[in-house]
Protein backbone atom coordinates (compact mmCIF):
# COMPACT_ATOMS: atom_id res chain seq x y z
CA UNK A 1 0.00 0.00 0.00
CA UNK A 2 0.92 3.63 -0.77
CA UNK A 3 0.22 6.14 1.74
CA UNK A 4 0.02 9.93 0.21
CA UNK A 5 -0.34 13.15 2.71
CA UNK A 6 -0.84 16.36 1.77
CA UNK A 7 -1.92 19.70 3.81
CA UNK A 8 -5.40 20.05 1.69
CA UNK A 9 -7.63 18.45 -1.13
CA UNK A 10 -8.90 20.39 -3.97
CA UNK A 11 -11.02 18.49 -6.31
CA UNK A 12 -12.64 19.74 -9.42
CA UNK A 13 -15.76 18.13 -10.43
CA UNK A 14 -15.58 19.28 -14.07
CA UNK A 15 -12.61 17.50 -15.10
CA UNK A 16 -12.89 14.45 -12.58
CA UNK A 17 -9.74 15.38 -10.65
CA UNK A 18 -8.12 15.66 -7.22
CA UNK A 19 -5.20 17.83 -6.17
CA UNK A 20 -3.15 17.00 -3.17
CA UNK A 21 -1.92 20.27 -1.99
CA UNK A 22 1.41 20.26 -1.06
CA UNK A 23 1.58 16.39 -0.78
CA UNK A 24 4.16 14.98 1.41
CA UNK A 25 8.30 14.67 -0.55
CA UNK A 26 7.82 11.13 1.09
CA UNK A 27 5.73 8.31 0.06
CA UNK A 28 4.75 5.69 2.82
CA UNK A 29 4.74 2.09 1.31
CA UNK A 30 4.08 -1.09 3.74
CA UNK A 31 3.44 -4.65 2.13
CA UNK A 32 1.84 -6.76 5.36
CA UNK A 33 2.09 -10.54 3.85
CA UNK A 34 3.71 -12.78 3.34
CA UNK A 35 6.63 -10.68 3.48
CA UNK A 36 6.69 -7.19 5.71
CA UNK A 37 8.11 -4.48 4.11
CA UNK A 38 7.78 -0.84 5.22
CA UNK A 39 9.77 2.51 4.05
CA UNK A 40 9.44 5.83 2.51
CA UNK A 41 10.44 6.67 -1.39
CA UNK A 42 10.67 9.88 -2.82
CA UNK A 43 7.15 11.15 -4.38
CA UNK A 44 9.41 11.46 -8.09
CA UNK A 45 10.33 7.64 -7.77
CA UNK A 46 6.71 6.32 -6.41
CA UNK A 47 4.69 7.97 -9.14
CA UNK A 48 7.69 6.19 -11.76
CA UNK A 49 6.18 2.72 -10.24
CA UNK A 50 3.08 3.71 -11.46
CA UNK A 51 4.33 2.61 -15.09
CA UNK A 52 6.52 -0.42 -13.51
CA UNK A 53 5.66 -4.26 -14.45
CA UNK A 54 3.13 -5.85 -16.10
CA UNK A 55 0.61 -5.49 -13.61
CA UNK A 56 1.33 -1.56 -13.59
CA UNK A 57 -1.07 1.06 -12.14
CA UNK A 58 -0.72 2.52 -15.56
CA UNK A 59 -2.61 -0.46 -17.23
CA UNK A 60 -4.81 -1.08 -14.02
CA UNK A 61 -5.42 1.87 -12.36
CA UNK A 62 -6.17 1.04 -8.37
CA UNK A 63 -8.40 1.62 -5.96
CA UNK A 64 -7.70 4.02 -3.34
CA UNK A 65 -9.65 5.55 -0.01
CA UNK A 66 -8.92 9.33 0.71
CA UNK A 67 -9.75 10.33 4.66
CA UNK A 68 -10.55 13.90 5.01
CA UNK A 69 -10.25 15.80 8.10
CA UNK A 70 -13.21 18.52 6.44
CA UNK A 71 -13.30 21.94 8.87
CA UNK A 72 -16.71 21.46 11.75
CA UNK A 73 -16.34 17.65 11.05
CA UNK A 74 -15.54 15.75 14.25
CA UNK A 75 -15.00 12.32 11.98
CA UNK A 76 -12.58 12.46 8.61
CA UNK A 77 -14.79 11.75 5.72
CA UNK A 78 -13.64 8.50 3.72
CA UNK A 79 -14.37 7.75 -0.43
CA UNK A 80 -13.12 5.15 -2.45
CA UNK A 81 -12.29 5.99 -5.42
CA UNK A 82 -9.98 4.30 -8.69
CA UNK A 83 -7.14 7.01 -9.56
CA UNK A 84 -5.53 7.15 -13.15
CA UNK A 85 -2.00 8.20 -13.79
CA UNK A 86 -0.81 10.70 -11.37
CA UNK A 87 0.83 13.96 -12.31
CA UNK A 88 3.53 15.87 -10.34
CA UNK A 89 2.52 19.63 -10.33
CA UNK A 90 5.18 21.97 -8.21
CA UNK A 91 4.57 20.83 -4.40
CA UNK A 92 1.23 19.30 -5.47
CA UNK A 93 0.22 15.46 -6.87
CA UNK A 94 -2.86 15.65 -9.06
CA UNK A 95 -4.85 12.14 -9.72
CA UNK A 96 -7.87 11.69 -12.35
CA UNK A 97 -10.59 10.07 -10.34
CA UNK A 98 -13.56 7.76 -10.29
CA UNK A 99 -15.49 7.52 -7.36
CA UNK A 100 -16.69 4.46 -6.18
CA UNK A 101 -18.19 4.48 -2.73
CA UNK A 102 -19.05 7.84 -0.57
CA UNK A 103 -19.46 11.11 -1.72
CA UNK A 104 -16.45 13.59 -1.95
CA UNK A 105 -16.16 16.33 0.50
CA UNK A 106 -17.91 19.57 0.36
CA UNK A 107 -14.51 21.27 1.98
CA UNK A 108 -11.12 20.65 2.43
CA UNK A 109 -8.75 19.63 5.02
CA UNK A 110 -5.54 17.42 5.98
CA UNK A 111 -6.04 14.90 3.58
CA UNK A 112 -4.27 10.95 3.09
CA UNK A 113 -4.87 8.73 0.45
CA UNK A 114 -4.25 5.11 0.88
CA UNK A 115 -3.48 2.92 -2.16
CA UNK A 116 -4.22 0.19 -2.62
CA UNK A 117 -1.78 -2.27 -4.48
CA UNK A 118 -1.82 -5.71 -5.58
CA UNK A 119 -0.51 -8.03 -7.88
CA UNK A 120 1.81 -10.32 -9.41
CA UNK A 121 5.16 -8.70 -10.47
CA UNK A 122 4.44 -5.48 -8.59
CA UNK A 123 6.14 -3.99 -6.36
CA UNK A 124 6.92 -0.53 -4.49
CA UNK A 125 10.29 0.93 -5.45
CA UNK A 126 13.59 -0.13 -6.68
CA UNK A 127 14.02 -4.30 -6.23
CA UNK A 128 11.23 -4.97 -3.90
CA UNK A 129 8.90 -6.93 -5.80
CA UNK A 130 5.97 -8.82 -3.66
CA UNK A 131 3.32 -11.87 -4.31
CA UNK A 132 0.43 -11.05 -5.45
CA UNK A 133 -2.78 -10.65 -2.49
CA UNK A 134 -5.54 -10.85 -4.78
CA UNK A 135 -7.64 -7.56 -5.45
CA UNK A 136 -9.79 -6.41 -2.61
CA UNK A 137 -9.55 -2.92 -2.46
CA UNK A 138 -9.13 -0.54 0.46
CA UNK A 139 -12.01 0.22 1.97
CA UNK A 140 -13.73 -2.64 0.83
CA UNK A 141 -15.59 -4.95 3.46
Amino acid sequence: MFVHSADELKVDPATHTLRLVKVNAQTVYFYGRPQRIAGNIELPDSVQTWKDGRDSFDADPPDATLSVYEPGRAEPTRVVVTIPQPVVDGADLVYGCKLLEGQMPAADGATTLFIDWYGVGGGVGPGLHGVGVGRGGVGWR
